[in-house]
């Protein structure tokens, strides 16, 4: 699950939902899909409910049950909906294979090897279920969505490349935010890996922003607090954007809309410079430009004491408890590694 920059109450006292450009979103939301709704929308997007229309796809008839009944009607979201099925890349069935820890399901079967190897836990197989599989553009083409897609969320343990193939319309006439689990290394029979999926998304148009959430793996032959090692890559989120100023001519024949709503995915991921570089680009007209950079500059700014406080915490656990604390250390870096590198700012001495 991504981390995310700040939350709900960040996002209001920085005023930015106020700003007309945001305004205009709770009269004409922002068509968010979530595929892979188990548990509900990402709390990436929990810190603006108010702006977008949800489209939830979530195959496993209990879950997709908890879901209308308890973030349908009072979760606080433009609009709520959830779409009984799986996707794919065309209409069929598929056998989703629903496994001890609910969210590691798949329409894959597990690779015993690697999850033997790196001893994963809750990936032993409870049932299995058939379910029906559509087009993402076929769904959208015949169920009247409006503006639905705008934004893509993908998490459903290896069919990423499926529900992609079946989504070329939509990629190319739609959306400009796609956030897709990736995968180093195939822990399910016949798994996509990361590679796959960024090769598929540059050819659509889409640029690989980053890789949030990180998730690495070892056999743990060496106990990870007395030593110190690499492991290996397992999976991330990837962030892809339709990102207009990758081209010469900047937003050219990008729509202010779609431009807006890049805008608010920037946001709402962390990437707050891309959010400024679209304003400054044409994303919001002149007069707004400078109250939206103090906005975001309020939502953005850290205070010296409260980073003073993190490190004094740091300190006092590591003294508390010696042997954790290279533990200790790590979990702050965890907390704070997909944020911006520093390696080019200057040492002040």
């Amino acid at each position: 699950m991504i981390n995310p920059l700040f939350d709900r109450t960040a996002l209001v006292q920085s005023g930015l939902l106020d700003l007309p450009w945001a305004a205009a979103f709770r009269e004409a939301p922002i068509g968010l899909i979530d595929v892979g709704a188990r548990w509900g929308p990402s709390e990436i997007f929990q810190a603006a409910p108010e702006v977008f229309d949800v489209l939830a796809f979530e195959p496993d008839p209990r879950e997709a049950d908890i879901l209308e009944r308890e973030i349908g009607p009072g979760g606080g979201w433009a609009g709520f909906r959830v779409h009984r099925g799986a996707l794919g890349a065309g209409t069929g069935t598929g056998a989703l294979h629903l496994l001890s820890k609910a969210n590691n399901s798949s329409l894959l079967p597990v690779n015993r090897h690697f999850t033997s190897r790196y001893a994963f836990r809750g990936f032993e197989l409870e049932r299995v279920l058939e379910v029906p599989l559509r087009a993402l553009d076929d769904v959208l083409a015949e169920d009247g969505h409006g503006s639905a897609a705008e934004i893509i969320k993908i998490d459903v343990q290896g069919a990423e490349i499926e529900i992609l193939k079946g989504a070329r319309r939509t990629l190319a006439e739609r959306a400009v935010c796609v956030i897709c689990e990736v995968a180093f290394f195939p822990f399910y029979e016949g798994m996509p890996l990361c590679a796959d999926v960024v090769r598929f998304m540059t050819d659509a148009g889409f640029s690989l922003y980053g890789l949030l959430d990180a998730q690495n793996r070892s056999t743990k032959r060496l106990d990870k607090s007395r030593f110190r090692a690499r492991e290996r890559l397992c999976h991330a989120d990837a962030v892809f954007l339709r990102d207009p100023l990758d081209h010469p001519d900047g937003l050219g024949s990008t729509a202010v809309r779609q431009a807006q709503v890049l805008m608010v995915a920037a946001i709402l991921l962390g990437y707050l410079d891309l959010a400024l570089e679209l304003a400054d680009a044409g994303a919001l007209p002149e007069a707004e430009r400078a109250p939206f950079a103090d906005a975001i500059r309020r939502l953005a700014a850290v205070e010296p004491a409260a980073v003073v406080a993190d490190a004094e915490t740091l300190a006092a656990r590591v003294r508390a408890a010696p042997a954790d604390a290279m533990l200790e250390t790590a979990r702050m870096v965890d907390r704070l590694r997909d944020f911006q590198t520093v390696h080019d700012v200057p040492r002040r001495d």
